[in-house]
């Protein structure tokens, strides 16, 4: 079969799953990046929508008006005798000024805006939230009459900003699935009794096992409904077992 065969066939079929204890290591590896590739691409998509747009709210809402404030050493401070400065925009959403954290992450939930907290920019559209530090941002020594020019910066940046995070994350993803695979091949080893399976035998099969419970859980988990993790070990835990199971026990000799 071929590699498109493969990635199909393993979403449903318990012993191909089983027989891709055959597969060649770099085929299995291939088969993982692509499925968390594949997983990921609703919550990057939001991810990056919800950053450009809140970049270029924050590009809009400074003409309306900017607190007097400075950012040194990573720090926000205001120069006005008030704990926090804030701004309402119907179409905009809320400008944050908040360097006493003056409100909690709880009571910014369900708002839409910009949040310029003691050391960190927060970018809040609902339910999903992006937080990046001054110093990343490369704002330190910056006031009010800076913070316009930086913006039109990070306005222009912000495409190549976006891969730069995404493949960040990727990468992220991409290690924890590795782990999460080694980590229930382990869990594998009772299950497979008799039969003659070696470790890196269940590491490939609990590869293209979890295949489908992946797909299901990142896309229901970020598009619909938030889910537990424990739902997503038991589901591909049975995926892997109902495979394993694929697999005949060696005949007894008399």
């Amino acid at each position: 079969m071929n590699f498109s065969s493969w990635f199909y066939k393993s979403l449903t079929q318990f012993k191909v799953i089983a027989y891709s204890r055959f597969r060649p290591i770099t085929s299995t590896i291939g088969h993982v990046f692509l499925f968390v590739l594949i997983a990921s691409l609703p919550y990057f998509f939001i991810m990056n929508t919800s950053i450009y747009h809140s970049v270029q709210q924050l590009k809009d809402t400074i003409h309306l008006g900017l607190p007097s404030f400075s950012i040194e050493n990573g720090e926000l401070l205001l120069e006005e005798d008030t704990p926090y400065f804030q701004l309402k925009n119907d179409q905009l959403g809320t400008l944050l000024f908040d360097p006493n954290q003056s409100f909690s992450e709880d009571h910014l939930a369900d708002s839409r805006g910009i949040v310029f907290s003691q050391h960190d920019l927060h970018i809040i559209d609902y339910d999903e939230s992006f937080t990046v530090s001054y110093s990343l941002l490369g704002l330190n020594g910056v006031n009010e009459g800076d913070i316009n020019d930086r913006v039109e910066q990070l306005h222009s940046f912000i495409p190549l900003l976006l891969i730069i995070i995404t493949l960040f994350l990727y990468a992220i993803l991409s290690g924890s699935a590795y782990l999460g695979i080694t980590l229930l091949a382990f869990l594998a080893l009772p299950i497979r009794q008799k039969r003659n399976l070696e470790y890196r035998h269940l590491w490939s099969i609990a590869a293209h096992a979890i295949t489908l419970p992946t797909l299901l859980f990142f896309w229901v988990d970020t598009l619909i409904i938030d889910l537990h993790i424990i739902w997503y070990i038991i589901v591909s835990m049975s995926m892997i077992t109902l495979s394993i199971r694929q697999i005949p026990l060696p005949r007894k000799t008399t």
